[in-house]
């Protein structure tokens, strides 16, 4: 099987394999990363391997849609390095590159679960050179496995604000549905935590919300998390602060095992100052927060996968769940970094079972269920510091050109990326679904029959 490997030249980027015909033979040439950035799209579509190993469709009644959402590009020109053109093309040989990854790993006998791990190192590895190409601010981080991001700290999360203030919204809408009931004009009352669970299409989750007065969140004046320092020291063997420690790997995983309350605080304490730095920036002192933990089945066990937390202010006379909708904005946690290798095995095994979808027997809505599913634990799970939108976009479209469809691309004025996130259940993702991705003309054919 071919796998990206360091270019022989000694650059860090990674090789990506394009296949050439020449006079009576077929080869694959391996070309540096940076390099194809300057290749020919139309020669490589034309003369790679086909995803379904049938004649490939009538290339003039193809359409070229866009593989990148130009509502981001609109909202962020500096994206991918402000070089989309370029980025679209890398997007397509990479797309190319992963389906041979698949053919090839199971032509030689291995499971499609077994293949994903592989074929995830290497998008993450492809991410990581894309960003250093385009100059990307903090480049280091895109494609970096988030088990190793001890320089970032291990709560990294995502603010719903400015480039995603949309998506905000979103939020918010669901947010203040699943909070009914919980609040009154002037106080959070005595119901403290609420859960939602649901059932969409077999898969079960829970969506779990809880709130917490500013002073039991950071501020406790009977029980201070600094207090807990000199302690947490010495059951650590350790001399480093509070501080230090979240940016501690091995440090982290002993306290979540010995202390799992003051692991929590930990995270949203962290998260709070990351709100009050960003978004507040000190222009009020806010008692009130919410914070929610969406979970979903793994290994047979319900899994935190992201959490979200924002605030409320809370004045009399006013109600502070509408105000939360027009003044707050929340900060998406991405999932514990201690659960994201079980949840990356859920994710394979889901990823083989959309592999699996058989059009002779299974329908389009299957494939898209299988689909959505797989794409929307992805995103939950994100396994890497920056660039798993990207890396979610690769594998989701790859999935759609193997079984069938082309054609497969991301509708415009919708964000791929970010809508997963920025959905509490898996039921508001799979409705907006169909708005999201879409099939082509040939896809509708296998529907219709």
């Amino acid at each position: 099987m071919t796998h990206p490997v360091p270019n022989s030249q000694g650059q860090s980027g990674f090789l990506v394999p394009v296949s050439v015909d020449s006079p009576g033979q077929s080869s694959h040439l391996m070309v540096p990363v940076r390099t194809k950035i300057e290749s020919d799209i139309a020669r490589i579509a034309a003369e790679s391997i086909n995803p379904l190993r049938e004649s490939p469709p009538d290339a003039s009644r193809e359409k070229k849609h866009p593989l990148i959402s130009n509502t981001l590009v609109e909202i962020a020109p500096s994206m991918y390095g402000g070089k989309q053109e370029e980025y679209q093309q890398i997007v397509e040989e990479t797309i190319q590159y992963g389906i041979e990854i698949i053919q090839s790993g199971v032509d030689s006998g291995q499971g499609v679960a077994e293949i994903f791990v592989e074929l995830l190192e290497s998008f993450q590895a492809i991410r990581h050179d894309i960003a250093v190409e385009h100059q990307t601010e903090r480049a280091d981080l895109f494609g970096k496995p988030r088990v190793q991001a001890s320089d970032q700290g291990y709560f990294i999360n995502t603010g719903l604000y400015s480039q995603y203030d949309e998506y905000n919204r979103v939020f918010m809408e669901q947010f203040s549905q699943a909070i009914s009931g919980m609040c009154l004009d002037k106080v959070v009352v005595d119901e403290k935590k609420k859960s939602i669970p649901e059932n969409t299409r077999g898969h079960p989750l829970r969506f779990d919300v809880e709130f917490f007065d500013l002073m039991s969140l950071v501020n406790d004046a009977n029980d201070p998390l600094e207090n807990k320092e000199k302690d947490l020291q010495k059951d650590l063997g350790t001399k480093k602060s509070l501080n230090e420690i979240v940016y501690d790997y091995e440090l982290l995983i002993k306290i979540k095992k010995q202390s799992p309350e003051i692991y929590q605080r930990l995270i949203r304490d962290s998260i709070r100052n990351k709100i009050y730095k960003t978004v507040i920036k000190g222009s009020k002192e806010y008692r009130h927060f919410a914070l929610g933990t969406l979970r979903a089945e793994v290994s047979g066990k319900m899994y935190a996968l992201s959490k979200y937390m924002t605030w409320l202010d809370v004045v009399d006379g006013v109600d502070p769940v509408k105000k939360m909708m027009t003044s707050s904005k929340v900060f998406v946690i991405h999932q514990d970094v201690f659960l994201i290798e079980e949840t990356l095995k859920e994710v394979a095994k889901l990823f083989a079972h959309a592999m699996a979808w058989n059009p002779e027997v299974d329908t389009v809505e299957e494939l898209k269920d299988r689909g959505a599913y797989f794409r929307f634990m992805f995103a939950q799970c994100t396994p890497s510091c920056r660039g798993d939108g990207a890396i979610g976009d690769w594998l989701e479209l790859m999935l759609y050109r193997m079984k069938g469809f082309p054609g497969a691309h991301y509708a415009q004025g919708k964000m791929s990326n970010i809508e997963p996130l920025a959905s509490i259940s898996f039921a508001r993702y799979r409705a907006e679904y169909d708005k999201i991705i879409i099939l082509d003309d040939r896809g509708h054919r296998l529907e219709k029959r």
